[in-house]
């Protein structure tokens, strides 16, 4: 058996198309669909059911597929270990990042990845579209989420932690009086975002220990964490931020905390790939460099994590 047709039947398996499969490949379509043709041919049985919307496995395919996925992984990971004994990595590496925070808090440790592994073609794409990166050829996203990830296609791994608060502006607070309740943030004038944090910032936590969102109003919107803050002191309304962004801001009385029954969903930096994504090695790679890069940064510089 051609082991380079296996590899790409498993591609275009997981990948769910020929042109998914072909970027992710770095290969003409037509090349990929000629080589699972060559395979069926090869082995005399069909094992694609193709229609102009979907692909199905045939008995023979997922026979297949289940049987020659741990090999090809095997072989991947030999490749890996061999590169990483050669400390080079080749290919192309797409990653998404947060278009604000994204480039203070991930900058450092994605320019020494491309320092270290120069034969690796590093494309950084800046936005706010979070898990939605994965549908446009993105190996993998790192994003800022409140509360449940309800996305079971892909795997999510949490990078960093930041505790939320609700604060308000003392010129606000003697316009309008602090909500004892969180039910009553939605009357009140409150600072949120058209398409940052999936349209759903204000999440809190139920005495259960799950999340409850609340439908904010108020004239002022902002996909920006620091210009929330700013809106937040000038007076606009009430925001959700992360405590160590505006704890100088509480000190020196810019800001005030408002207390509430329900706690904010913490702020949480998050990393994700598709569930069905065969990972290239030099995904895998900079997943575990950027895990114990963060890991180390928080054991040895916590204060240099807050500025979020």
């Amino acid at each position: 058996m051609d082991l380079n047709a296996l590899k790409i039947f498993i591609y275009v398996v997981e990948a769910g198309s020929f042109t998914r499969a072909a970027k992710a490949l770095e290969m003409p379509t037509s090349n990929v669909s000629r080589a699972v043709t060559l395979l069926e041919k090869r082995l005399n049985c069909q094992l694609l059911i193709r229609t102009t919307r979907s692909l199905r496995l045939t008995e023979y395919g997922e026979l297949l597929f289940n049987k020659g996925m741990p090999l090809v992984k095997e072989v991947e990971n030999a490749a890996l270990e061999l590169g990483e004994m050669k400390n080079e990595l080749t290919g192309t590496l797409n990653i998404a990042i947060p278009s604000e925070s994204g480039p203070i808090l991930l900058g450092e440790i994605l320019i020494a990845f491309a320092a270290k592994h120069p034969q690796l073609q590093l494309n950084i794409h800046t936005n706010l579209l979070g898990s939605t990166n994965l549908q446009d050829n993105i190996d993998l996203t790192l994003f800022f989420h409140r509360g449940d990830q309800l996305d079971s296609t892909m795997i999510t791994r949490k990078i960093r932690s930041f505790e939320s608060i609700v604060v308000a502006s003392p010129k606000l607070l003697t316009k309008v009086k602090p909500p004892k309740r969180i039910s009553q943030l939605t009357k009140l004038p409150c600072i949120t975002t058209s398409s940052a944090l999936n349209k759903k910032p204000w999440c809190f936590i139920t005495p259960q220990g799950g999340y409850e969102h609340l439908t904010i109003s108020g004239n002022f919107c902002a996909d920006s964490g620091l210009l929330a803050a700013k809106a937040a002191v000038s007076g606009l309304g009430f925001a959700i931020l992360t405590k160590e962004m505006c704890q100088d801001a509480i000190d020196d009385g810019r800001l005030v905390s408002i207390a509430l029954p329900q706690k904010p969903a913490a702020l949480e930096l998050l990393l994700a790939y598709p569930q069905q994504k065969h990972l290239s090695p030099a995904t895998r790679v900079f997943i575990d460099t950027l895990l114990l890069y963060f890991e180390t940064l928080a054991e040895s510089s916590p204060s240099s994590l807050i500025n979020i």
